[in-house]
């Protein structure tokens, strides 16, 4: 059988519902497409009994939609990456279960890669309702070309926005070699081995932005892709916080110390307590930009848990944030770059990206 030019890889977790809308806006467009140029392979880590029974309605109409059900439920950042194990393409996009796809958005992917041949191409992001019936926000209406060109990733992840680009799978199209080739092991502290894994295997590569409409993105939802959920981190940070005040702990650092007092559960064990932390603010700055109202009370405990946390980058990124409320392009460029840093600073191998960034596409340049 001949090696598919792209595979969409869709991890999925007790999602039957949710999954299948996702299968529905995908697998007509591949009828568009030759015969093999694209598969679909959904990986459930979910174990529940509906999942597949939508699989087998769907693969009676498709042969390109693939299908594998794992033993026992992985961590979520395992079942993030099952694009590396189970995706034969070229081409590797792994999706949200819960999200949607536009129209004409498989074959604008395709015609690029097919066409340009690049390593790493990311897509256009709308923020929806947790129903998908109604957009709340378009970005990057300051990009007029319908392919816009970047030097390095970090160059593009700069103007686009860390947050959504940064810790969202689905925002990127990359070429599986490289990919794989990824030292995954060095980030297994972090709560977003994928977006290192991308980072380390694209650092210095040029980088697309595909401007034509492709993903719905549910801007209101936890992440339960495995047994131990994880809800959104500027959720789970705040309600850390809110925790330590009402629990009477002394300090930040005392609190951390005892993770049972967490609402999100042991899940927070897998994660590296400045990759939380740092995420968190570019959750925040991305609910900006989707239009989501901060509350006054919020803005105070955001402040607060910052002042708690004592990082000062962090502090002078969270005031720069809540400066940008009511006009999101006001200091963007100076935004993104300190959230560049921070996150840079605080997930990545200092052995792999040294502390200066004194390499091509340097987010200080």
């Amino acid at each position: 059988m001949n090696q598919p030019l792209l595979s969409i890889i869709i991890p999925t977790f007790r999602r039957p519902v949710e999954l299948g809308t996702q299968l529905g806006s995908i697998l007509p467009q591949l009828v568009e497409l030759p015969t093999g140029t694209v598969e679909v392979f959904v990986v459930d880590n979910g174990l529940d009994a509906e999942t597949p029974g939508v699989i087998k309605e769907l693969q009676a109409q498709c042969d390109s939609l693939r299908y594998f059900r794992r033993a026992a439920s992985v961590p979520l950042e395992v079942s993030i990456m099952s694009a590396r194990e189970f995706g034969s393409g070229e081409y590797l996009w792994t999706l949200g279960d819960d999200d949607a796809i536009h129209a004409g958005c498989v074959a604008g992917i395709v015609g690029h890669i097919r066409n340009q041949r690049p390593s790493i191409a990311l897509l256009s992001v709308e923020s929806w309702d947790s129903d998908l019936q109604r957009c709340m926000g378009r970005g990057h209406q300051f990009l007029k070309d319908p392919v816009n060109l970047f030097e390095s990733l970090p160059d593009a992840v700069r103007t686009l926005g860390w947050g959504v680009y940064f810790a969202y799978p689905g925002t990127a199209v990359v070429k599986a070699e490289p990919f794989r080739a990824a030292d995954i092991d060095a980030y297994s502290t972090s709560a977003h081995i994928y977006s290192f894994a991308l980072l380390e295997a694209f650092w210095n590569e040029r980088c697309a932005f595909l401007r034509f409409p492709a993903i719905k993105y549910r801007v209101s939802r936890t992440l339960p892709w495995s047994e131990n959920k994880l809800y959104g981190v500027t959720t789970t940070f705040v309600r850390c916080f809110d925790t330590a005040i009402r629990r009477g702990f002394g300090d930040w650092q005392t609190f951390l110390a005892f993770r049972e007092c967490i609402a999100a559960d042991h899940k927070l064990l897998y994660l590296k307590v400045h990759s939380l932390a740092a995420c968190m603010l570019s959750n925040l700055y991305d609910c900006l930009r989707a239009g989501l109202e901060i509350t006054a009370t919020d803005w105070l405990l955001f402040e607060q848990a910052y002042q708690g946390y004592g990082d000062p980058q962090m502090i002078q990124a969270l005031a720069m944030i809540h400066l940008a409320e009511g006009n999101i392009e006001r200091n963007a460029a100076d935004v993104n770059r300190s959230l560049a840093a921070i996150l840079i600073r605080e997930n990545l191998s200092t052995d792999k990206f040294p502390p200066d960034f004194s390499v091509k596409g340097s987010i200080d340049n």
